[in-house]
């Protein structure tokens, strides 16, 4: 009995110690459930992971490395610490924090978030130009890890390693693929039926060892001008993009490329309440993730677009790709690819409200399209041949007007984009190399140093000297009318002999080659085969103008401006001319909303290649230098940018008197489109007149006369212009020719205005670059 006592006593210790154990275990099972309270001081409006990530950071628990990528102590840190003769007392709050974190859901939730964020700071990526055909297998790179098991393929390269392209967009490179894992082995496979040429694209650090005979270069985003931007010898600790370029026979291949990753510039973390602030982590409110694609509020319209008397531009299919005509004829960067390519012409097109199967004509004639792409391109390949060091960044253009609608009727360009160029690959090449952009079309897209307009801005400066004289200035309209060489320095400021001038606060300017202005006095106005007996008697605008007389209208802009540069050369004559005229605006090639009829305006508004640029000067800036220097500079066309769209309408402006407002559009799905009114400028006829006959003098007498005489005599006595020879803003050993004027048609009225522009010359002048082509342009095409 007494045993029977014993062991029922025993068995009643043993229930109970069990009872407490497993009470124990779920207390501390709870616990761990739970944030401990003492140690997070729970506030009702923080959420249980947000304390629990400050104080593990605070506590230095938590810490970011120099690529931002998180860590946590791990689960012995406290026993480590203790091992090392840490304080106990200071280790408590530590060993209630790392418990949370590795045993709490909060504590989970936290581990997730670190785990996508340290995967957003890290990537490698890789892709080749392999030759998409039937002769070799399509399948893309694979990661795989350090065991050899396959890894999921994701995120994406940031426009930023667009400097990997090494300055030329070429067509056929595939899509990323893109891992952010540590030890990843990227591995692909080809089936070659015959030998090939094979770059690799590689972000990250590669180890080549494994790879059959090839090249190396390391990539890098600044180099000097006229460096390539991948090359063998740039490589170094800094390196995190590569071009490896193989030639394999035929056969299979199996290729195999560790690469080691490197920062994220661009981590996709948008979707954490995470976010590094000069080093230290912090908590964040939640960022709301908005995507670039919405989706449509209606289904992608089909279209075609045709020239205004009928020739296809995009595909009958109404998928918006471009016709053989478009793409032979410089017209690619406008229409675009196909709606994916949306600031192009179809990309617009595909989100409008034309609906399915729609019609746009455009106001560009066909005849004239092909002739001026025509000329441009064999200017191009007569000045400069394929080993010329600027091929990759000269542009040109050709914009033909109506001179009274503003319809244009050609829009030549130069480079045409590569087909076959994938959506990362435009978008950065245009973030990395803007000015070399073949999607930019130069018509009247871009701003930069190369399209300074040089002295075809005279046009300007005359038209804001005319208004001067016409509001009262008898200072300004003297000088415009001249004077006779006897009066001429009394009157002017200036001597017959001078070819240099200096003003005042300004540095130093010289007519072309250092030109006097003797030369101009007594010379013919008129080509005797157009009009006899015209000569100058004395030097005045017409002179300026057909012998392009920079220091004449550096002193024309001093008399006319020089009280008015108070306000740092904003309000001077000049400036408010030029702005008057659309410097500094943008222009919507399509009419006012009412004229279209319902649905058209709007979701075209905003496309950019229907937006045209128009201009800047630096008078327009108080900031770019001393006001003489800004005004005097811009009088003859340096220290401004300006498109061969808004040179064209200065032309006409000149011819007409009036601004006209260009327009691509003709028939909107069937309904005609009314170009907006020319606006009057409200300038003297008589003065207006002698800019005129000046820009009638080039072609006959000035600057533009050898051209025409060679080319094309018989329209030199109906076509008016204007050559400009411009110093590069950026590169002074560089210049942009240009030409820009109008021709008459029979009836002795403007019909058509004209600029064209070619960048990146060393030699030559706009009347031999330009006026060739333009001269060529009119002997082809009248109407």
């Amino acid at each position: 009995m007494g045993l029977n006592k014993g062991f029922l006593f025993l068995w009643i210790k043993a229930l109970v110690v069990a009872a407490l154990g497993v009470a124990l275990v779920v207390w501390r099972l709870d616990a761990l459930q739970r944030l401990d309270l003492e140690a997070l001081e729970v506030v009702s409006k923080r959420t249980e992971a947000e304390q629990l990530f400050e104080k593990l950071r605070d506590e230095g628990l938590l810490t970011a490395d120099a690529n931002g990528q998180l860590s946590v102590k791990p689960r012995d840190h406290v026993l480590a610490q203790r091992a090392a003769g840490a304080d106990t007392a200071t280790l408590k709050l530590a060993s209630r924090l790392i418990d949370n974190y590795y045993a709490t859901d909060p504590g989970r939730t936290l581990r997730d978030w670190i785990a996508q964020w340290n995967r957003g700071r890290l990537l490698s990526g890789v892709r080749d130009n392999r030759p998409r055909t039937p002769d070799t297998s399509l399948a893309e790179w694979v990661p795989f890890d350090s065991r050899g098991a396959p890894l999921r393929d994701y995120g994406r390269v940031p426009l930023e390693f667009g400097y990997v392209m090494n300055g030329v967009l070429v067509a056929g490179f595939g899509d990323w693929s893109v891992s952010p894992e540590q030890g990843v082995e990227w591995r692909t496979e080809l089936r070659l039926t015959k030998a090939a040429s094979l770059t690799l694209q590689v972000v990250g650090r590669p180890d080549v060892s494994h790879l059959p005979s090839h090249q190396l270069l390391a990539c890098v985003r600044d180099v000097p001008a006229g460096q390539p931007n991948c090359a063998a010898g740039y490589q170094s600790d800094q390196t995190k993009a590569y071009q490896i370029r193989l030639n394999l026979p035929a056969g299979k291949h199996l290729l195999r490329l560790p690469v080691a990753p490197v920062a994220n510039p661009e981590p996709e973390d948008r979707d954490l309440p995470l976010a590094l602030n000069e080093g230290r982590i912090e908590w964040v409110a939640k960022r709301e993730r908005y995507s670039r694609d919405l989706a449509p509020s209606r289904p992608p319209a089909t279209f075609v677009v045709r020239t205004v008397d009928g020739q296809l531009l995009t595909g009958e299919d109404g998928q918006g790709r471009p016709t053989g005509f478009a793409l032979k004829n410089g017209l690619a960067a406008l229409m675009g690819y196909g709606p994916d390519y949306r600031g192009s012409l179809s990309g617009i097109l595909s989100g409008s409200a034309i609906g399915l199967g729609g019609e746009v004509r455009l106001t560009l004639d066909s005849k004239l399209q092909a002739v001026a792409q025509t000329e441009l391109e064999r200017r191009l390949d007569e000045e400069w041949g394929a080993g010329d060091a600027y091929r990759n960044e000269r542009r040109g253009a050709v914009v033909v007007l109506d001179a009274r609608s503003g319809a244009v009727l050609a829009a030549a360009n130069h480079p045409s984009p590569p087909d076959g160029t994938g959506i990362w690959d435009r978008a950065a090449f245009s973030v990395t190399w803007p000015n070399r952009d073949p999607f930019r079309f130069n018509p009247w897209q871009g701003l930069d140093a190369h399209v300074t307009p040089g002295s075809t801005f005279k046009i300007v400066t005359s038209l804001a000297a005319i208004k001067a004289a016409g509001d009262g200035r008898e200072d300004v309209a003297a000088m415009l009318r001249g004077w006779s060489s006897g009066a001429f320095a009394r009157n002017s400021g200036l001597s017959p002999g001078a070819g240099c001038y200096q003003p005042r606060g300004a540095s130093e300017v010289c007519n072309f080659e250092g030109g006097s202005l003797a030369g101009a006095f007594g010379k013919a106005l008129r080509n005797g085969a157009c009009q006899a007996g015209r000569h100058s008697s004395g030097l005045g605008l017409r002179e300026a103008v057909r012998d392009s007389l920079n220091i004449w209208y550096v002193r024309l802009a001093e008399v006319m401006d020089r009280e008015q540069l108070q306000g740092g050369g904003v309000n001077t004559n000049l400036a408010t001319m030029a702005g008057t005229l659309g410097f500094g605006k943008r222009l919507p090639l399509f009419p006012a909303a009412g004229d279209a009829g319902a649905g058209e305006p709007e979701p075209i508004a905003g496309g950019a290649v229907l937006r045209a640029m128009t201009g800047d000067l630096d008078l327009f800036h108080t900031k770019l230098g001393a006001p003489m220097q800004r005004l005097s500079q811009n009088s003859f066309g340096q220290g401004v940018r300006a498109t061969p769209l808004q040179m064209a309408r200065m032309a006409a402006a000149a011819a007409t008197g009036r601004l006209i407002q260009p327009n691509l559009l003709a028939l909107w799905d069937g309904r005609k489109i009314t170009a907006q009114a020319a606006e009057p400028l409200g300038l003297n006829e008589e003065l207006l007149d002698l800019l005129r006959q000046g820009m009638k003098a080039v072609p006959e007498a000035g600057t533009a006369a050898g051209v025409f005489n060679a080319e094309n005599p018989a329209d030199r006595c109906r076509t008016y212009g204007k050559t400009g020879t411009a110093q590069s803003l950026e590169h002074p050993k560089l210049y942009s020719g240009w030409f820009t004027g109008w021709r008459e048609n029979r009836a002795q009225q403007p019909d058509i205005a004209f600029a064209c522009v070619l960048t990146h010359s060393t030699g030559g002048t706009g009347g031999d670059l330009c006026g060739r082509v333009v001269a060529r342009i009119l002997k082809q095409w009248d109407r």
